[in-house]
């Protein structure tokens, strides 16, 4: 029972004439908007997607970067101190109070061991652990060395100042450390971004080629559905022409189809259907009135044939009844 039900209904779809008007030129409207919708929804999937990207290059990145090049320039502007201490204790040996100058940068470098430390909560921090720590250590080495320098001050400049070679490289291995995570952040944005580059340029393919491929095809299927339903329409038009001058002959049953034109082909088959039977009932109409005449002219024929032999019959009844007059014998000379 389904299986000749599904098969008449594939039927039905795969001719077009069988199809409701409204669907015939409703289709490639709906396609239109169907392809429309689709778009948006992309659009829209990838702006929320450029929307986030942007967010948090702007929010996290950015930020991470801004805070992590604070920590970089407050740890060089701790060096650059250390060093004026240092020629200036050279310049004017025991001029300055070393011990409050001193105390300052500690206090500096405590802040940015302080801001390492809970920089590395951050998305960047935790991608860099390990180099991170390593500047941390390298910070706190640097902070240690501050300490034992400026101690030696006022008791040994030479030995003090003989330790700068150290404080150049722990200084040095904390900004390469820094600037490292700085690039791999700037890495990281800039991967983000081409990321979502790539999405713009993506659909912005993917649009273009639903605008090449969608234009035409919804182009043809609506000049082939419009092709195909003037054609009927002309067929049908043809078929009521024919049967208005009373040409009964041609098949109506081969422009049967399903949809509202099917309705003026059902009543052009009955209109057919009406007009054969009248004649059929005209011709018989005919032949009762020529066999009716036939036989008026009969009764006539015979009645008149009666009249006669009456009349005949009568006529020699009337003959007989006279008397027989007989004629005097001629005279003999």
């Amino acid at each position: 029972m389904g299986a000749p039900g599904a098969t008449n209904w594939v039927r039905r779809l795969g001719r077009l004439s069988d199809w409701p008007l409204i669907v015939k030129f409703g289709v490639a409207p709906a396609l239109a908007l169907v392809l429309l919708l689709v778009m948006a929804v992309i659009d829209v999937s990838v702006l929320n997607s450029v929307r986030d990207a942007t967010h948090h290059i702007v929010t996290v990145d950015m930020r991470d970067a801004a805070r992590l090049a604070d920590i970089a320039t407050r740890f060089e502007r701790v060096n650059a101190d250390l060093n004026r201490l240092l020629n200036s204790e050279a310049a004017s040996p025991g001029e300055m109070n070393i011990d409050n100058r001193a105390g300052a940068i500690q206090r500096a470098l405590a802040e940015v061991k302080r801001d390492l430390t809970a920089f590395r909560t951050s998305e960047l921090g935790h991608e860099n652990l390990a180099r991170l720590d390593t500047a941390r250590a390298d910070v706190e080495q640097y902070s240690q060395a501050v300490g034992v320098v400026t101690a030696m001050l006022d008791i040994d400049f030479a030995s003090a100042v003989s330790m700068l070679g150290r404080f150049h490289k722990y200084a040095e291995h904390v900004t390469t450390n820094l600037n490292h995570i700085a690039r791999s952040g700037s890495a990281s944005s800039s991967r983000r971004a081409a990321a979502v580059n790539a999405d713009v340029a993506t659909t912005t393919a993917f649009f273009s080629a639903i605008a090449l491929l969608a234009v035409p095809c919804i182009t043809l299927a609506t000049f082939f559905v419009g092709l195909a339903t003037v054609r009927s329409i002309r067929e049908i038009a043809d078929a009521t022409t024919r049967l208005a001058a009373a040409d009964y002959d041609l098949d109506i049953g081969s422009l049967n189809r399903k949809d509202e034109l099917g309705a003026v082909v059902r009543a052009l088959e009955i209109f057919r259907t009406q007009a054969i039977e009248t004649m059929r009932l005209q011709t018989l109409e005919e032949a009762s009135r020529g066999l009716q005449i036939a036989k008026t002219a009969a009764e006539s024929a015979n009645q008149a044939k009666s009249i006669f032999l009456a009349n005949m019959s009568g006529e020699r009844c009337t003959r007989r009844s006279r008397p027989m007059r007989r004629r005097p014998p001629s005279s003999r000379r």
